[in-house]
């Protein structure tokens, strides 16, 4: 592995350990403002305990996205990979000559 791409592959990981810390401490606040004194209408506690829920629905939702696609690249390589090892037509790879 080369230098450029480890460097990028420990940004990788400090991203996606930065993301998992976010996530968790938006749900322990979640969690803790839950049985809250509300103020009412206005409540800043409630808009914290939104704009948290909305990030993890984020974070989720992009989590999920990620894994899809992860699953579909390796889908289409191990396809790529099979279909490179058929054979197109069997009589054409043999060198026998179809006549009408």
């Amino acid at each position: 592995m080369t230098g450029k791409s480890k460097a990028k592959k420990n940004v990788a990981v400090l991203l996606c350990v930065a993301l998992a810390l976010a996530c968790a401490a938006s749900l322990v606040f979640v969690a803790a403002a839950a049985d809250h004194d509300c103020g009412g209408e206005h409540c800043r506690v409630c808009d914290r305990v939104a704009l948290c829920a909305a990030f993890v629905r984020a974070a989720f939702c992009a989590i999920a996205v990620s894994f899809f696609a992860a699953v579909c690249c390796a889908l289409g390589s191990t396809v790529r990979r099979v279909a490179s090892r058929a054979p197109l037509c069997a009589a054409a790879s043999r060198g026998i000559r179809l006549i009408n």
